[in-house]
């Protein structure tokens, strides 16, 4: 017996729509197919999803002064950093 698991998402109307329209273009019988085919391929990363933007040169001056911010702080031990979880916790509990 199959397994399976339904998944409900709000999608704008117009996005749906559309994207029904290319599945059965695209030969699928419905938008759930082409969500399937997609969800199966990326589990198995077959597809990567990537995100391009530009950001103003003003937000990456400040980006740029606040990571130099946290460099300093890290070297003078303001800001502390952790190798693995547990020595987080261990040093929370120590507090």
């Amino acid at each position: 017996m199959d397994n399976k698991t339904i998944q409900t998402r709000n999608i704008l109307p117009m996005v749906l729509e559309k994207a029904e329209k290319k599945a059965i273009s695209d030969g699928l019988s419905s938008v759930q197919d082409a969500v399937r085919i997609f969800l199966t391929k990326y589990s198995e990363g077959k597809i990567q999803i990537g995100f391009n933007y530009q950001i103003s040169k003003e937000k990456e001056m400040e980006y740029l002064r606040d990571s130099e911010e946290l460099e300093k702080q890290f070297s003078t031990g303001k800001v502390k950093s952790y190798g693995t979880t547990s020595d987080l916790l261990n040093s929370l509990k120590n507090e």
